[in-house]
């Protein structure tokens, strides 16, 4: 009797161990360590952690005005291509956008230092990159980038302008 019962009782063990993916645990020990893991989860919720740390902008920048773009309009504007580009991740959309530092003419006052946030998914961002890389390396402060807007809204595109 006592072989059968060390029988059930290994077997029990083998499912429970794959089950909740435990291996060389008791069925004592697999069942404490599902209360501990829930118990981290609740006193760490790890969820709100990543949300912070994913909406919260990579990468070295400043909090600057975004350059206004008009309809129908040409924006100039000159991008530092000297660092790498910032990224954010939008928490509810999760789409990607880069932080390109750039100055550019606001309200009438030139040279104004700003970031414009680009979704990496945006045609433009490509063409801006390939701008990015045509020119030196020492020549990679202040380019010149030629951007149209047209629509508004949810059905906004930019148009990348060579000159």
């Amino acid at each position: 009797m006592d072989e059968q019962k060390e029988a059930v009782v290994k077997k029990e063990q083998e499912e429970v161990v794959k089950e909740e993916g435990f291996k060389g645990l008791s069925v004592e020990e697999s069942k404490e360590n599902k209360q501990e893991d829930e118990v981290v989860v609740g006193e760490t919720d790890w969820l709100k952690v990543e949300e912070e740390s994913v909406s919260q902008p990579s990468g070295d920048y400043e909090k600057l005005p975004a350059p206004k773009f008009e309809q129908g309009k040409l924006t100039v504007m000159f991008v530092d291509f000297s660092k790498a580009f910032g990224k954010w991740t939008d928490p509810e959309t999760h789409k990607v956008k880069a932080i390109i530092p750039c100055t550019t003419v606001i309200d009438g006052e030139e040279g104004v230092r700003c970031n414009w946030w680009l979704n990496l998914k945006n045609p433009v961002y490509k063409d801006v990159i390939q701008t990015g890389r045509s020119v030196a390396e020492c020549d990679r402060v202040g380019v010149k980038v030629c951007v149209l807007q047209t629509g508004s809204g949810d059905k906004t595109r930019y148009t990348f302008v060579k000159e």
